[in-house]
């Protein structure tokens, strides 16, 4: 009888064959063993079936499902929640990597306290060859407060600082059932920041301090002009510097069909509203919700 898993990682892929194997291996390498391999793959036209296939059929942990065409991240993302069955679920991108001890160690964390609702950790950035970039302990994180603004308070300073870094919405071990209660990935950019956002309000951060994810850094990244051509992003000196899309641009790498926010920033505020009013807080602590919020 198959194993039940308690953790399923949630791998969304399109055009991912450059570094989608090492992906994987990083999963299937994972001290801890009890969990779901989700690949949602975006229609790729590239190799990337069949890289995934070879690995289904060696480790029945694998579920593979395929669209037939390119939806956007947003779908993407979310489908591979859509099919997990784990108490606990984490999202891996195509081109990182995680360390052997990321799901032991985040899963011993979760289960010794209910209140902690999402498990993140340092990271290691890479660059498109492997070579370490540099590294980001998020020592300036203070989200296990048992005060909701306070924790709220400390998430926003993060971003006021560095908007771009929402690193443990994608990499952090996250319990199922508070996940389901968000948007997820929504069809807008820096969706990940709101999901973060919506996820504070509802319980603790836990931090572990090493480097359990290493996250590549290079000129085919979703948020690259080069995105759509990885070939042509592999020939680049890892050196120079990358030219981001605009708003706009990456709109459409969300959700190719859907509203292009040129301006996403009300959107970012309207979505943190919501966030805090659908949540049963005393008058005075949203009050002071959503004033941070603007």
């Amino acid at each position: 009888m198959k194993l039940q898993p308690l953790v399923s990682i949630g791998l969304p892929v399109y055009n991912g064959q450059n570094y989608l194997d090492q992906a994987i291996r990083s999963v299937l390498d994972q001290s801890y063993q009890n969990f779901e391999l989700i690949i949602s793959d975006n229609g790729s036209t590239d190799a990337t079936p069949d890289v995934c296939l070879e690995f289904k059929n060696q480790d029945d942990r694998i579920v593979y499902h395929r669209f037939d065409q390119n939806y956007g991240a947003s779908k993407n993302y979310n489908k591979t929640f859509e099919l997990a069955k784990g108490k606990y679920f984490k999202w891996l991108a195509h081109d990182d990597m995680i360390a052997a001890e990321s799901l032991t160690k985040s899963v011993e964390i979760l289960e010794s306290d209910q209140e902690i609702v999402l498990c993140g950790s340092a990271k290691t950035n890479l660059n498109a060859h492997g070579e370490v970039i540099d590294q980001f302990d998020y020592s300036d994180l203070h989200l296990t407060s048992g005060n909701t603004p306070s924790r709220f308070k400390s998430l926003l300073n993060h971003f006021a600082y560095t908007f771009t870094n929402a690193d443990l919405v994608l990499t952090g071990l996250m319990r199922s059932d508070i996940l389901k209660q968000t948007i997820l990935i929504a069809n807008y950019t820096s969706a990940d920041f709101t999901l973060l956002a919506d996820l504070i309000l509802k319980g603790k951060f836990a931090v572990v301090n090493e480097a359990l994810y290493k996250r590549r850094i290079h000129h085919g990244i979703s948020t690259s002009v080069y995105n759509s051509n990885p070939k042509e992003a592999l020939k680049i000196n890892p050196k120079e510097k990358i030219i981001h899309k605009s708003h706009a641009e990456i709109a459409k790498w969300y959700d190719p069909k859907g509203k292009v926010r040129r301006i996403p920033h009300l959107t970012w505020l309207s979505e943190l509203k919501r966030s805090i009013k659908k949540n049963s807080f005393k008058r005075k602590d949203s009050f002071s919700l959503l004033m941070m919020s603007y």
